[in-house]
């Protein structure tokens, strides 16, 4: 069992973000949609028929950080490249690591009624290759291991 963090206990077992390799906050809920970006193309090779050509590959999410209760060695900057590990599971074994993403907004929603602790949802779009894991690696065409020269 990972020791517990800083913030409800969870020991960043479903995700942290980490600013120039150091983990700044834990992350309690996650979505992350892989995408590739395809253009249309009509030719005789297609008979008439739409035809893909394949483009780059990104994606975009958002992830729900938990403020350390027990402040922060580094600070989350806008314009500044993060990385963030999203787990589905408790053990690690399952979800996207080494995810280099920007944010793009973070609406912030606080329940001052409440005693949970304070906890902010960032929208990101990725920022280069990343690694799914697990499960996820089904998605072999969006993990950067798939291409690696590790092969794994």
């Amino acid at each position: 069992m990972t020791a517990p963090g800083p913030t409800k206990g969870m020991g960043q077992q479903f995700g942290d973000v980490h600013v120039g390799g150091t983990p700044v906050a834990e992350i309690d809920q996650w979505d992350f949609e892989p995408a590739q970006k395809l253009g249309g193309v009509i030719t005789n090779a297609t008979g008439g028929f739409e035809g893909q050509i394949r483009g780059g590959i990104s994606g975009h999410g958002s992830v729900r950080i938990i403020v350390p209760a027990t402040g922060y060695s580094a600070p989350i900057v806008a314009g500044a490249s993060t990385t963030l590990n999203l787990y589905a599971d408790q053990a690690k074994a399952h979800g996207y690591t080494n995810l280099v993403v920007e944010f793009d907004k973070a609406p912030t929603k606080i329940e001052l009624n409440s005693q949970n602790a304070i906890a902010i949802t960032v929208n990101f779009k990725s920022n280069g290759p990343y690694d799914a894991i697990g499960a996820f690696a089904i998605l072999g065409s969006y993990n950067n291991e798939a291409t690696s020269s590790s092969g794994t």
